[in-house]
Parts: structure tokens; sequence; C-alpha cells
């Protein structure tokens, strides 16, 4: 999981991305009117994308495991 503020000027959004194309199964997220520091700058919107992205990992696993107990 990749997150990044749309005003980050370390590493800017557009680099952010291409890491995330990069890395198998990444997903890649902009957070507007955001700098280098997306946990502190916009908190309540940070912990939405991490928690988003823990079901999506959570709710893959699950279907993983069910297919291979089904087979």
């Amino acid at each position: 999981m990749i997150a990044t503020g749309d005003t980050d000027r370390k590493v800017p959004s557009w680099n952010a991305e291409r890491l995330s194309r990069v890395i198998p199964g990444a997903s890649f997220e902009v957070i507007k009117q955001c700098g280098h520091l997306p946990h502190e700058e916009k908190v309540e919107e940070f912990i939405s994308i991490v928690e988003n992205f823990l079901r999506r990992l959570v709710s893959d696993s699950n279907e993983q495991y069910l297919q291979e107990a089904i087979a």
C-alpha cells in the first residue's frame, strides 16, 4: 500500500505511483491537499485508506483459504 499527498515535495505523487506499479499487488492512494506525512497531516483519511486496504487484504486471504479448502 502506498499513500501519498498530492503536494509531497520529497516524493512527488507521480513517483510514488510509478513505484506502486512495480510492486506486485500494491494499491496506490493520493490524499488531496497533503504533503509528505499523510499519517500526520490527514489522520482520519489516512486511517480510512489503511482500514480499506486491510479489509481487502483479509478478504482476499479468506477467499484464497476458501478456494484451497474447496479444492
